[in-house]
C-alpha cells in the first residue's frame, strides 16, 4: 500500500508542481486581461520592445493617466521603445493629432506634452483652430507662423494619415489604450481600469522578453534548419485614403470612446 501511494505522489504532484507554474507565470489572461491581435503590426524598432500608448489630448481620461505613465515610462529598460501614437478619429482630434506631429518634428513634443493637458483639462482653453493650437505651443519656444506651416507639411499629413492606418490595425475603438510589441493590446476596461494597464504591460514586456531570449541560438550552437511553424507576419502598414470624420465621441468610466463613421 505504502508502494502504491508513493507511485501515486510521483504522478500528481509533478501535474500540480507544472499547473502551479503556469497559473504564476500567466497571471494574465489572453482575452480577458488583454487582446492579442490577429495580425502582428511592425514596430518602430525591431531590436527593442515597443510599448504604444493611443491617446488623444482632448480625452479626459488621457488627461488623468498621463502622470502615471510619465513614472512608468522613467523606470524603462533600455530595452524599451515607448512611443506615442495620437488618435485621429474626428477633426478635432486629428486637428492635435497634427499639432503633435508638428511638434514631434520642431523637437518640442516632449516639452509641450503636459503643458497641453494642462490647457484643455485644468486652464479649460478653447482650442478650435490650428492656429489656437499654434499658440499653445508657442509657449515651448516655437514660432506660431513655423508652427502652422509644419502642421500643414507632407511629412505631418503623411504621419497623421499612417496613425490613423495604425490605430485602425491596432483595433482600437477607445483611449487611452496601450499595444505591446505591435502583437498585444490592453485597455482600461478591466478591473482596476486605466490604473492596472500598467502591470499588464509589464508582465507582456517580460513575455516578449522571454520569448525573444528563447528563440535566439545559444552561443556556439551550430545553426541548423528551423523546424518552428511559420509565425504570423507583421503587416506592413501602407497608407490609406480611408477618412473617420464625423465620429461621435462617448466617454465611458475609463476611456474615450469614437464611434467612427463608415
Amino acid at each position: 500500500m505504502r508502494v502504491l501511494w508513493l507511485c501515486l505522489a510521483l504522478v500528481v504532484l509533478p501535474t500540480l508542481t507544472g499547473t502551479a507554474a503556469g497559473a504564476i507565470g500567466e497571471r494574465y489572461v489572453a482575452g480577458v486581461d488583454y487582446t492579442i491581435l490577429p495580425t502582428p503590426v511592425s514596430t518602430h524598432d525591431p531590436k527593442r520592445i515597443e510599448v504604444v500608448e493611443v491617446f488623444s489630448y482632448v480625452c479626459p481620461h488621457c488627461f488623468h493617466f498621463d502622470p502615471t505613465i510619465a513614472a512608468w515610462r522613467a523606470k524603462q529598460p533600455a530595452d524599451v521603445d515607448f512611443q506615442r501614437l495620437p488618435a485621429v478619429w474626428n477633426p478635432l482630434w486629428r486637428m492635435f493629432g497634427q499639432g503633435y506631429y508638428a511638434a514631434q518634428s520642431m523637437n518640442v513634443a516632449e516639452t509641450a506634452h503636459a503643458g497641453i493637458f494642462k490647457a484643455l483639462h485644468v486652464e479649460q482653453k478653447r482650442i478650435e483652430s490650428s492656429a489656437d493650437l499654434a499658440k499653445l505651443y508657442a509657449a515651448s519656444g516655437v514660432a506660431a507662423g513655423d508652427f502652422l506651416k509644419t502642421m500643414d507639411s507632407f511629412g505631418v499629413r503623411a504621419s497623421v494619415q499612417q496613425a490613423d492606418v495604425r490605430t485602425r490595425a491596432y483595433a482600437v475603438t477607445g483611449v487611452p489604450a496601450m499595444v505591446v510589441a505591435g502583437r498585444y493590446r490592453v485597455t482600461g476596461e478591466i478591473p482596476g481600469g486605466n490604473d492596472a494597464m500598467l502591470p499588464i504591460v509589464d508582465f507582456l514586456v517580460q513575455k516578449e522578453r522571454d520569448a525573444r531570449a528563447s528563440a535566439r541560438p545559444a552561443s556556439g550552437a551550430p545553426k541548423s534548419a528551423s523546424t518552428k511553424p511559420a509565425a504570423a507576419k507583421p503587416s506592413k502598414l501602407s497608407r490609406s485614403t480611408s477618412k473617420s470624420l464625423g465620429a461621435r465621441t462617448t466617454t465611458h468610466a475609463n476611456k474615450t470612446e469614437v464611434a467612427q463613421a463608415r
